[in-house]
């Protein structure tokens, strides 16, 4: 981890789709701390975080990051006023062939103070390699009117332990499906812990009634590690045993109930 100054967040994306419609910040991240929310995946300290939304090839996605920005810096050398983080030029790296970015507001300038967002949208088209990319954030911070100006990417300007991982998958995957709106399925629900394992992984189902579902493991090249199909109650826990055999890293953890699939991000200690 780099010995780094807590980085309030905000972002500049240079004169890009001033036409299209601005994204729209969470406003349920407004009395948080200065940072990008949802925070970036960490594997002790926030296996779950990250982009939550997997993307498919010729299929239409779109994520938004909300940049939370206070107007000081606290450091071990004091506090410092802020004055800006740009995320520079062709800003966004290892972002899939046919993606996009945009920011709110519009010049992508996110000063003191103030809630923005940043959206990655677009269709990844069929020259990209279905794996899972991680995005990072080409920025330069200035504090105290530019007497400071800060060089660097995130999230690794953080912790290099931390990343923003998208995965994509294969035209046509039940991963992209769009997500359901009705009462059904909001009582599908997938909770693993504890996350990262070492020995086997335990996840926790619940299901609006008593039903078969079907789960597998996949790397992050989405190979196939094992699948599984398993009649459960409507809430009931799993444990998948000897996964020592694995290589440590990132893993997916896929659970499919009729349509509707919900993905894990797992890490293997």
């Amino acid at each position: 981890m780099k010995n780094r100054l807590f980085l309030p967040v905000l972002f500049i994306l240079n004169g890009v789709f001033l036409s299209a419609q601005l994204c729209v910040p969470d406003t349920n991240y407004a009395h948080k701390e200065g940072n990008i929310y949802p925070e970036a995946y960490h594997a002790r300290l926030n296996p779950d975080g990250g982009v939550l939304d997997s993307a498919c090839i010729n299929t239409d996605y779109s994520f938004v990051f909300t940049a939370v920005v206070p107007d000081s810096l606290p450091t071990a050398f004091g506090v410092f006023k802020l004055d800006s983080l740009i995320v520079e030029k062709d800003g966004v790296l290892d972002i899939p062939t046919g993606f996009k970015y945009k920011c709110n507001p519009p010049n992508c300038k996110f000063d003191q103070g103030t809630l923005g967002c940043l959206e990655i949208f677009g269709k990844a088209d069929a020259t990209n390699e279905t794996k899972v990319y991680d995005l990072k954030l080409k920025v330069k911070i200035s504090v105290e009117d530019g007497f400071i100006v800060v060089h660097d990417t995130l999230p690794a300007y953080l912790s290099d332990s931390a990343h923003y991982f998208l995965p994509l998958f294969p035209e046509g995957s039940p991963n992209c499906q769009p997500d359901a709106v009705d009462e059904f399925f909001n009582k599908f629900s997938v909770f693993v812990a504890p996350n990262p394992v070492k020995d086997r992984i335990s996840f926790d189902v619940s299901l609006p009634q008593d039903a078969k579902i079907f789960y597998s493991l996949k790397n992050i090249q989405g190979q196939i590690l094992f699948k599984q199909e398993k009649w459960i109650s409507k809430s009931s826990v799993i444990s998948i045993e000897d996964i020592s055999r694995f290589n440590k890293g990132i893993y997916f953890l896929e659970t499919k109930y009729k349509n509707r699939v919900i993905t894990r991000k797992i890490t293997i200690l």
